[in-house]
Formats: structure tokens, sequence, C-alpha cells
């Protein structure tokens, strides 16, 4: 594989954006690019074809993710395409350690797991930030409407109300050190900044 790329931020900094504006640049550039957006069954770390009483516990879901992760990275290796994964790297897998209580300090070790096994795909990180959580949701709420509030305001209500996204928000910041990254602070619905920065992070320019 030529390159990973893992874009991650919470919902409301546009990863679906900017993975979509990436694909199109690097096609542009003459690069063979996979896009992979949030609720594509084939990333590894989506359970989206598994029932869900098959990885009700931390153990259920971690060894899960284990076995399909190493069996997407052989089936990689030797490809020579980019893969760009929107929201499958951090979002999706620390949300569901978290909706099962996991401590921070076991949420870290499976990143640092994971990462590790990603290694030989030469993965990068391209995290959207805005100020904080609180920002980033509100956003979200005002351009992905009120079924999607609707039914976020249901996973607050079971899972801590926003100190869920808050926290979420601090602990991925921290994960960020174990992987290369590019971090983009996003403002409003301008994303011209991040694009040139990944660009240039990316060597693409």
């Amino acid at each position: 594989m030529k390159q990973l790329i893992l874009v991650e931020g919470l919902p409301g900094t546009g990863k679906t954006t900017i993975s979509k504006w990436l694909a199109e640049m690097l096609r542009a550039s003459g690069e063979e690019v996979l896009l992979l957006n949030e609720g594509d069954e084939r990333i590894p770390l989506d359970f989206y074809n598994i029932p869900d009483d098959q990885y009700k516990t931390i153990t259920d879901f971690v060894t899960i993710a284990y076995e399909r992760l190493g069996n997407w990275v052989n089936a990689h290796l030797n490809n020579s395409d980019t893969v760009i994964i929107d929201s499958g790297y951090l979002q999706n897998p620390v949300n569901e350690l978290l909706f099962r209580s996991a401590k921070d300090d076991v949420i870290r070790d499976f990143i640092n797991t994971i990462t590790n096994m990603l290694r030989p795909l030469n993965p990068i990180c391209v995290y959207l930030r805005r100020d904080d959580a609180d920002q980033a949701i509100g956003f979200a709420r005002k351009v992905k409407g009120t079924g999607w509030s609707d039914r976020v305001d249901g996973l607050l209500k079971e899972h801590g109300g926003m100190d869920f996204f808050r926290h979420r928000f601090k602990l991925e910041l921290k994960l960020l050190a174990g992987i290369e990254n590019i971090t983009c602070r996003i403002h409003g619905d301008d994303w011209d900044n991040a694009k040139k920065a990944i660009a240039r992070g990316l060597k693409r320019v």
C-alpha cells in the first residue's frame, strides 16, 4: 500500500468533507485511491455486519477487532493504492469502548495495539478539531439536522450527556501522540487552511 490515511475528529469537524476532497485530490495527481467513508462495511473496525450480541463486552470487542484488523492488514500489504478511512481508527472504536465503560488506559492500550498492527501500511492520521467538543457538536447539529440530533441526544442520555464527547475529545488528543498525524483546526465552515496543511503534511504539493 502506498499509504493509509485515517481521517478523524469529533462529529461536526468535516471528516466526510475532507476525506472526499482528499480522495479527489490524490486521484487527480494519478494515485489509485480506495475511500472508505463511515458506514462502509469494508472498514475493519466497524462491525456493521456482526450481530451486537457477539461483542457485548470489552473483551469480545477487542478480540474481534484484533482478528478483523489483522486479516485486513494482511490482505492489503501488497496493494499499491492509497486507502482513506473515515472514522474507523478513533471515532467508532473509541465510541464502542466508551459505550462499554472502558477505562482510559484500556482504550489507550487498544489504540496503541491497533496502531502497531497498522504500521506496515504506512499510516498517518489526519485529525480535524474545533476549539472544544461543544463547538463541534453544535456545528454538527446545525448541518446534520434533527434526525441526527435526536439520535445523538439518545446516546448522550444513556452515556453521560455532553461529558461523553468532552471526554472523548481530550482522550483522542492524547492518543494522537502514538501515530504520525496532521492536526488541523477547523473554524466555521472554512476548510481551506486545513486542506493546504493536509496537502503539505502528506507531501502532495
